[in-house]
């Protein structure tokens, strides 16, 4: 049995010193933005970019500020958040290696839509908006990559408030956690872990519930096998069971 205070979850802690010429030119090659540039033309783009680290739970992004800057996860955790009127914020999302957040006025929103903040310590990529443009001069496939991602997230922003809307909290947390095992998930003791820290507070916060709603559902999942969990982790054991009490995913 795995002891549930030691997070089996990489990464929390990172040096961003680790982020290096190397691995940016590798993650910049991988990313499906550039996916069709010339390889050779990979170091030209790295050299637009800038890289900044970031520690745990400094803000990277402020909702509404001006859309100045397009980001690219290198290292570590990123959370993507909402305000309320309220004043409570939302957790939408949360981002690992590769993912991208942000935007450029006149390749979508003049501002930004969402904040951003540094779950971890973090090491995040980013380019203005004159660097983005050059890139898009010289690879018009870059454009075209950039509709379809901000298509997609479009997508998914409709799909999960279908999806949730009407739902119960048990169908709504088992949606949540479907969702994030298949975007973070990597394989762990015969199931999937979800790789990346999260709370039961974030778990709430996303499927829009209280927290004592969703720690009684996680108690009920874990008594039952269907996950195991943690101080700020949980692994998925049995996907069909969730699937079972989730709408579709």
């Amino acid at each position: 049995m795995s002891d549930r205070r030691h997070s089996p979850v990489e990464q929390q802690d990172i040096d961003v010193e680790s982020c290096t010429w190397n691995l940016r030119h590798r993650l910049l090659q991988e990313t499906p933005l550039f996916s069709e540039v010339p390889p050779e033309a990979i170091t030209t783009i790295n050299s637009r970019f800038s890289d900044t680290g970031y520690a745990a739970g400094e803000t990277i992004v402020h909702e509404e500020a001006p859309a100045e800057r397009f980001f690219i996860v290198a290292m570590g955790v990123v959370t993507l958040f909402r305000a309320t009127e309220a004043g409570q914020t939302i957790l939408l999302d949360v981002l690992t290696s590769g993912d991208s957040f942000g935007s450029i006025a006149g390749y979508g929103p003049s501002y930004y839509t969402v904040g951003a903040a540094a779950r971890s310590t973090v090491c995040a990529l980013s380019i203005d908006g004159g660097g983005f443009r050059s890139i898009i001069a010289e690879h018009s496939s870059v454009a075209l990559r950039t509709i379809e991602t901000l298509s997609q997230r479009l997508h998914q922003a409709e799909e999960m408030t279908t999806q949730l809307g009407g739902s119960s909290a048990e169908a709504r947390i088992a949606y949540i956690l479907l969702r994030l095992a298949a975007k973070l998930g990597r394989p762990w003791n015969g199931g999937t872990l979800i790789n990346a820290p999260l709370t039961r507070d974030d778990l709430a916060s996303m499927a829009g519930t209280t927290t004592e709603t969703c720690s009684r559902m996680i108690s009920i999942f874990r008594r039952e096998g269907t996950i195991t969990s943690g101080r700020s982790w949980i692994a998925v054991m049995d996907l069909d069971a969730l699937r079972e009490r989730s709408p579709t995913i």
